[in-house]
């Protein structure tokens, strides 16, 4: 796996937890949260696993109104 690889799956995976946290806080489930991005479940599962598309991942974050950022290395 090339640098940039590992770089874009660490991302995704830190993207995931904090879905995954803003989720939980909310006391919402998957299938809710899906509903309100017009995803599917297994798509959720997979942003918050972090090995989803870019799409999900935006679309988990609108629909939970959270703002997704990186730092520079």
């Amino acid at each position: 796996m090339c640098v940039v690889s590992n770089h874009v799956t660490g991302i995704f995976e830190r993207w995931g937890e904090r879905l995954r946290s803003e989720r939980r806080e909310r006391r919402l489930t998957q299938d809710k949260v899906a509903e309100l991005a017009g995803l599917d479940t297994s798509t959720v599962s997979r942003v918050e696993a972090g090995t989803a598309g870019f799409a999900g991942y935006v679309a988990v974050a609108e629909a939970l109104d959270v703002v997704l950022a990186t730092r520079a290395a």
